[in-house]
């Protein structure tokens, strides 16, 4: 039988789409993002921020790729809970790294300016406000929503709830 989707799980080549360092890529452009890594093992005193976009861009394909796997077995035997959490936090990991992105442009005329707009781009403020409330733990639980204003790009009011970032009370 040639019908794709009777494949036997597993079998298929791996999936090599990697969303955060993709992001970092199309934010600095493939020269500026070798310069980055050169920049990470120099010790200069942007490494520890290169450190950082380097490190947010690895944690989001690793949430990327584990989300990838749950999807493929989801219908299977993983409760939904866990796809809905590791989905959650990968949207929240993506918010960091453009974050992350915007704070390291803002440094200084010595970084890399991006290749393209688009991918990673922040409004200028969110960085820091996002940066205040970033959390790698466990997204707080939906009735415990926080009052104020929402650091996330999104903008709103208030805290949304709906853009997957953790002080907004996550999805």
């Amino acid at each position: 039988m040639t019908n794709p989707t009777s494949r036997v799980r597993g079998t298929g080549l791996p999936a090599s789409h990697k969303p955060g360092t993709t992001t970092v890529t199309k934010a600095f452009g493939l020269k500026h993002l070798l310069e980055l890594r050169t920049r990470h093992e120099s010790g200069s005193p942007a490494a520890h921020l290169a450190d950082l976009v380097l490190d947010t861009a690895r944690e989001a394909d690793r949430l990327a790729e584990e989300l990838r796997r749950h999807a493929d077995h989801a219908r299977e035997r993983l409760d939904s809970v866990l796809v809905d959490v590791t989905a959650a936090r990968y949207a929240q990991q993506m918010q960091h790294l453009g974050a992350v992105l915007a704070t390291y442009r803002a440094l200084g005329s010595e970084t890399p300016q991006p290749a393209t707009q688009g991918a990673g781009s922040v409004p200028p403020g969110a960085a820091s406000a996002a940066a205040r409330h970033v959390s790698y733990g466990p997204l707080p639980a939906a009735g415990r929503r926080r009052v104020g204003r929402c650091p996330c790009v999104c903008n709103s009011g208030g805290f949304c709830g709906g853009c997957g970032h953790a002080g907004c009370g996550g999805r």
